[in-house]
């Protein structure tokens, strides 16, 4: 089980900026094989972009949520450790507008329509990206790459109804705005679903973990035997000749042959580096990814029957699902794609916008992260803007000397997603250890 430690003046084989998945994951590969390992994490607990929090009378998870078998990572940490699944419910019944007019319906009449536009807006994933963990091999990738969401929306030259309805779809999935967002990321989503539509919603909205996103990572953490510092904030990592010296805020001082930095893309500027980050590191943090979104609960009076809502293009909330009976009171959970517009702690602006859908709904209690206000995410989900895929990702994948990054932000699939933060976190520790080998291998030469 990683270990609590006081401030220590050893020199560790490595340091690792951050204990979200990518962090843990790969301190329990570099203890396990002998590396001495040091984890500093800002906030008071593990988990990053997940958090599992008892919330409106039960856990909730405020970040990071579903996972799937199609996620053959975080499905290997599933098997590893036993845990168990559990489904969102189906929900039958939905409401959308049609030209500003609510509708009723079926789940299924409402994905009737936008179900045709939405399979003609990704049907060319095969053709794009067949290999989806090795995107840049792609021959079109640089041409797609330069889409937005919104380029490839207007060469479908829908209707007016049919447009609004996905437009705001895709504002949900990108959990940001749309004319930025790249389509190639929703196509990489798509190509790592065995383009397939049905998989592509299980993997990324059906099936949670029974206890909680916290069972996994704890799971993970109890077979790591690094030391962990809680509440360190990172203000500088230096090289200091063969050593990296890492400060802290509070002016504590530590050093390591190597340091893993999982910082999220939107505050990797936030750590001074010496030497800087390349140009173009630095170039994709100042840019910052497309999400910039909330993720809402609220506790509504009364039972509801499951159900879907859908939003205009441009609402402060996109779409809230029914999640959980509590004592006969109903939970929801909700999205929108712009943190500035809607406080998820704000009872009277969600319920507002609750009764957009149901008019006579009640809103008892609501709940919420800001994780675009947190100075540890400044995001949430990762989703690239058009150009970043083919300008940066190979580039923040490269490490510099002992300098690497890791995180869902950096993975090759499933960017933004457990998934891909476990993959980037045993990459990386496989880089990390490469690296530590031969920096030895020198040594015992130059001593020879």
């Amino acid at each position: 089980m990683v270990k609590i430690v006081n401030d220590s003046k050893e020199i560790y084989d490595v340091i690792i900026i951050g204990a979200g998945f990518a962090g843990i994951t790969a301190s329990r590969e570099l203890s396990n094989r002998g590396f001495k390992t040091l984890i500093l994490e800002g906030r008071d607990r593990i988990g990053g972009r997940t958090w599992t929090e008892k919330r409106l009378g039960r856990d909730l998870e405020l970040g990071g949520t579903w996972v799937h078998w199609s996620q053959p990572h975080v499905w290997t940490e599933i098997m590893r450790y036993g845990l168990e699944l559990t489904p969102s419910p189906s929900q039958e019944v939905a409401y959308w507008f049609e030209n500003g007019k609510l509708k009723k319906g079926t789940k299924l009449e409402f994905f009737q329509l936008i179900g045709d536009a939405l399979t003609s807006f990704l049907e060319e994933s095969r053709l794009h990206i067949p290999l989806p963990y090795l995107p840049l091999t792609s021959s079109t990738m640089e041409e797609i790459d330069k889409q937005s969401v919104d380029d490839r929306l207007d060469e479908l030259n829908l209707d007016k109804v049919v447009y609004d309805n996905l437009k705001n779809f895709l504002e949900a999935c990108f959990n940001g705005p749309t004319d930025v967002a790249a389509y190639s990321t929703l196509l990489h989503w798509y190509s790592l679903s065995m383009h397939d539509l049905k998989t592509l919603f299980e993997t990324i909205a059906k099936f949670k973990l029974v206890e909680g996103t916290k069972s996994l990572i704890d799971s993970i953490a109890s077979d790591s035997s690094a030391d962990i510092q809680f509440n360190k904030t990172v203000t500088l990592v230096e090289q200091i000749g063969d050593v990296y010296k890492v400060n802290t805020v509070d002016s504590v001082e530590y050093k390591a042959k190597t340091v893993i930095t999982t910082l999220p893309i939107n505050i990797l500027n936030k750590i001074e580096f010496k030497p800087a980050l390349s140009k173009l590191k630095q170039l994709a943090a100042i840019e910052g990814q497309t999400s910039k979104g909330i993720k809402f609960f609220a506790k509504l009076r009364g039972k509801y029957e499951p159900f879907s809502a859908y939003a205009p293009s441009g609402s402060p909330i996109n779409i809230c699902n029914y999640e959980y009976d509590l004592d006969g009171d109903s939970i929801i959970v909700g999205f929108g794609s712009d943190a500035s517009r809607i406080n998820p702690n704000d009872l009277p602006a969600i319920q507002n916008e609750v009764r957009r859908w149901i008019p006579e709904a009640e809103v008892l209690e609501c709940t919420g992260h800001d994780w675009v206000a947190d100075e540890f995410s400044g995001q949430t989900w990762n989703m690239q803007k058009r150009n970043q895929k083919t300008r940066y990702m190979a580039e923040l994948q490269r490490p510099e000397q002992g300098v690497f990054l890791s995180g869902c932000d950096y993975a090759n699939g499933w960017p933004g997603m457990m998934d891909g933060a476990i993959e980037s976190g045993l990459v990386v520790s496989r880089k990390v250890q490469e690296y530590l080998n031969l920096r030895s291998a020198k040594m015992i030469n130059l001593i020879n």
